[in-house]
């Protein structure tokens, strides 16, 4: 009866296949996320679906059970997709920069110039009006004659016309206050608000808001065409020497435009304040 009893204590044991379960599922799932991560790659997504499937590829990879074989294939697939991620990422910003430096040479290329409906007004008199800025200082446009002027319609709150203040802050920087007058108008906001917003963007030029609720009499208040006119966000308007509109144009400018046309009377119309006097050329 002795011989016929089974020696439990001497039978190896197995693992259970219960056991076995949860380490072939994580080889299956890193091969799948690895073939998922380079399926995506086009989009970059594959960048995530990679490094989930490297650590479930590990993660199995330091188990005792089967599947290692899998898992070490879910990892190539899935590194091979992150780097598919990555090189797609790098050709996406690239034609990110391409693309806006192909913006930036179509302004300069003046395409934009002139595009407001306002055409009428260029080579004609700039039409005069009176205002007061944020810091309570009133004069008119005719006072400005003999220097050139640019008048920025701008708004606080949009961020195009942000994205141009750092322009015309250079411009302030580069050219002299008696060659060059900036003004913002603001025909939005609440004087106040203007001039909080100035300071908070570091605006060295002076800001005028044109709100018809800074006016005790509202009915009255309104600018002369073309001024009534400029709704879109930034408008600018720059007016030369003479007082003559030489350009109207609506939409973020890059830097180098909006200087080429503060500088479209001649070389000498105007020099940068930092300009070495002994390389500026007299006229014969």
């Amino acid at each position: 009866m002795n011989d016929s009893m089974t020696n439990v204590w001497a039978t190896p044991t197995q693992m259970s296949p219960k056991k076995q379960e949860p380490e072939i599922g994580l080889a299956v799932a890193a091969l799948v996320l690895g073939i998922t991560a380079i399926a995506v790659s086009i989009v970059v997504t594959g960048l995530f679906f990679g490094v989930l499937g490297v650590i479930l590829g590990i993660a199995c990879l330091a188990g005792d059970g089967p599947g290692k074989k899998m898992a070490g294939w879910g990892i190539v697939l899935s590194i091979t997709g992150i780097l598919c991620s990555c090189v797609f990422a790098l050709l996406f910003y690239g034609v990110y920069l391409e693309g806006a430096g192909a913006l930036d040479e179509f302004e300069a290329d003046g395409d934009y110039m002139d595009d407001t409906g306002n055409i009428e007004w260029v080579n004609q008199p700039a039409p005069d009006f009176e205002m007061t800025d944020v810091e309570g200082n009133s004069f008119r446009i005719s006072d400005l004659k003999g220097r050139q002027v640019i008048l920025n319609f701008w708004a606080p709150w949009d961020l195009r016309s942000r994205d141009a203040v750092p322009h015309f802050i250079k411009l302030r920087d580069n050219y002299p206050e008696e060659e060059l007058v900036i003004i913002g108008l603001d025909r939005w906001s609440l004087a106040d608000e203007t001039q909080g917003v100035g300071h908070l963007l570091g605006i060295n030029y002076p800001l005028v808001s044109i709100n018809k609720e800074n006016d005790e009499d509202e009915e009255d208040y309104t600018l002369p065409e073309p001024y009534e006119s400029m709704y879109s966000f930034p408008a600018t308007v720059c007016i030369d020497s003479r007082g003559i509109i030489k350009s109207i144009f609506e939409e973020y400018h890059s830097y180098d435009r909006i200087e080429s046309l503060v500088l479209q009377e001649g070389p000498a119309a105007i020099t940068p304040a930092t300009a070495d006097p002994n390389t500026i050329e007299e006229d014969s």
